[in-house]
């Protein structure tokens, strides 16, 4: 883990290394849903940096990550507000997986 507690998962997710993240889905796969320090998971950073290869991997290995709540609250869908294909995706997963309503769902809004 780096000082932020982001595993090699977190980093794969954020830089769009799907391929990683395939691999460490078969070795380690535990390591696809671990937070970080702010509670993200690569899930969120996946989100928040558009890797919708990213995502589709997560998912696929497992679904149940895109509904963890960051520290803030927030889910994968919550971030995914900068890329419209992350967001579709991630609204559909919800959807199938019963996960929250994404931006607000917990806030009101």
């Amino acid at each position: 883990r780096d000082k932020n507690g982001n595993t090699l998962a977190h980093h794969a997710a954020s830089h769009g290394r799907s391929d990683v993240l395939h691999l460490l889905a078969t070795k380690r796969k535990k390591m696809l849903a671990e937070q970080n320090t702010f509670g993200d998971t690569p899930a969120h950073l996946a989100a928040s940096s558009g890797q919708l290869a990213c995502l589709e991997v997560l998912v696929h290995y497992d679904p149940g990550t895109v509904n963890i709540e960051d520290r803030r609250g927030y889910l994968p869908l919550d971030l995914s507000y900068n890329d419209p294909s992350c967001r579709s995706f991630l609204r559909g997963v919800s959807d199938m997986h019963g996960g929250g309503g994404g931006w607000g769902s917990r806030r009101g809004g």
